[in-house]
């Protein structure tokens, strides 16, 4: 792409730094597993992959990335040369208002992890481990909602779970994990069950909007 790189940063809002923790927690140690095998979709290795942001949202990233327009550009070599440093890595946050508003801020963030040399996981075996090791954080006081199921995602196989921390103005965390060969990523919303900070429909523009090459 003619683009260059450039490095933005996002606010430093508490909503920012939650969901930076969030990602961080969802990063799985090291499992081996079966390979996953669908007619669907098929766990392969990617030259690259794209996000498109929905429209009127904010971008926020402490990594390199390639923005054109709305759309959010990696390749699969500069992924794997980020997270090579640091095991995983954020590689960006949406917002939908301004992270200087002083309100609950609705987000969606995706960070990239290396799954390494060994056969992939299966991404419902990666979201298990996930969510054992979210619920023992939060000493169990994380509901599920949504129990983990499978599906594809930009023709890959990907596992959901919708999981619900009662008492919070956004209240619902909804996760994906999609394996990409011997990369995985990590999607995760944190949103309002219901009114103005439900932001499922935006949620599920940004997943149809994914692609792969």
């Amino acid at each position: 792409m003619a683009n260059k790189p450039i490095y933005v940063r996002g606010g430093s809002s508490r909503n920012l730094f939650a969901v930076r923790v969030v990602l961080f927690v969802l990063v799985p140690a090291a499992l081996l597993f079966n390979y996953y095998v669908s007619t669907i979709a098929l766990s392969r290795d990617i030259k690259s992959i794209v996000f498109v942001h929905p429209l009127g949202w904010s971008y926020h990233s402490e990594t390199t990335a390639v923005p054109n327009m709305r759309r959010i550009d990696y390749t699969a070599q500069g992924i794997a040369d980020a997270i090579a440093r640091n095991h995983a890595v954020p590689l960006f946050l949406l917002s939908k208002y301004p992270s200087s508003e002083k309100r609950p801020n609705p987000l969606i963030g995706v960070n990239a992890y290396d799954l390494g040399k060994d056969t992939p996981p299966t991404p419902e075996a990666l979201l298990a481990a996930n969510l054992a090791r979210v619920q023992s954080d939060a000493g169990g006081k994380l509901e599920v909602v949504e129990q983990i199921s499978t599906l594809p995602l930009a023709t890959l196989p990907a596992a959901r779970v919708v999981l619900r921390a009662p008492g919070k103005p956004l209240d619902r965390m909804t996760v994906y994990t999609v394996v990409a060969g011997h990369l995985s990523f990590t999607i995760v919303a944190s949103d309002a069950s219901s009114g103005e900070d439900d932001v499922s429909a935006d949620l599920e523009t940004f997943l149809a909007n994914v692609a792969v090459d």
